[in-house]
């Protein structure tokens, strides 16, 4: 069995996202669904890390995970692979999600692209993003 350690675990979701941005097949629409895009990009790395169940809204994802301890004190910084939700006031009922990419980048599946033909997937520099995000850290799922 293939085992990652936390570094390489965020390494590959970060390279997925990238790849997710213009991959067929996988969540593109605008219509709210940032949490379907970035559960596709967590499992299609490795079915043994944690991913939230479908049909979650960004804030019930992110609710899914700090239950699940996965949740980074912002102090910590975020780094590449990790997820960044943002369920406070003025981020909607639903709130929203995205995966840090290289650099200061974000990728994402937000309304805010609009590429055409409804595809919503794109990227903004973490500054864009805005700073009222909660960080998720993937990891490898330990079995019982």
């Amino acid at each position: 069995m293939l085992i990652m350690t936390q570094r390489e675990c965020a390494e590959k979701v970060a390279q997925m996202a990238i790849d997710c941005l213009t991959l067929r097949g996988i969540e593109n629409t605008q219509a709210g669904h940032c949490a379907g895009w970035v559960r596709e990009v967590v499992e299609r790395v490795h079915p043994a890390i944690f991913h939230h169940p479908r049909g979650l809204d960004a804030r019930a994802a992110f609710e899914w995970y700090v239950a699940k301890g996965l949740l980074i004190p912002r102090r910590r910084g975020s780094v590449p692979g990790d997820l960044l939700f943002k369920v406070g006031g003025g981020h909607g009922l639903h709130g929203h999600v995205g995966v840090r990419i290289a650099g200061n980048v974000v990728a994402e599946n937000s309304s805010v692209h609009g590429i055409g033909d409804d595809d919503a997937r794109g990227v903004r520099s973490l500054k864009a993003y805005g700073a009222s995000y909660m960080i998720i850290r993937p990891r490898w799922q330990k079995k019982p």
